[in-house]
C-alpha cells in the first residue's frame, strides 16, 4: 500500500512539472507575444508621427502655393493700373501735341 502511494504521489509530481512546464512554455510564448506587439505598437505611434509630419508639410506647401498665387494676382492688378495710368499720360500728352 506504501508503494502504491508513493507510486500516486510521483505520478502526480511528474504530471505537476509537465503541467508546469506546460505553462511556462505558454507564459513565455505570451510575453514574447506582448513583447512583438509592444514593438508593433511603438512602430506604428513612429509611423504615425510621420505622417502626420508628411501631412502638415503638405498643408504647409498648400498655403504657401495659395499666398503666391494670391501675390501674382496682386501683381498683375497694380500692373494692369500702373500701365493704365502710363496710357492715360500718354494719351494726354498726345492730346497736348495735337493742340500745339
Amino acid at each position: 500500500m506504501e508503494s502504491s502511494i508513493q507510486t500516486l504521489i510521483v505520478v502526480i509530481q511528474i504530471l505537476m512539472g509537465i503541467i508546469s512546464l506546460i505553462g511556462g512554455a505558454m507564459l513565455v510564448t505570451l510575453q514574447n507575444a506582448i513583447k512583438e506587439l509592444r514593438d508593433a505598437d511603438r512602430q506604428l505611434a513612429a509611423d504615425m508621427k510621420s505622417y502626420a509630419k508628411a501631412e502638415e508639410l503638405e498643408r504647409w506647401r498648400s498655403e504657401q502655393r495659395e499666398e503666391v498665387r494670391s501675390m501674382r494676382q496682386e501683381q498683375r492688378e497694380r500692373f494692369e493700373r500702373i500701365f493704365d495710368k502710363l496710357d492715360d499720360i500718354q494719351e494726354k500728352l498726345s492730346n497736348k501735341a495735337d493742340r500745339s
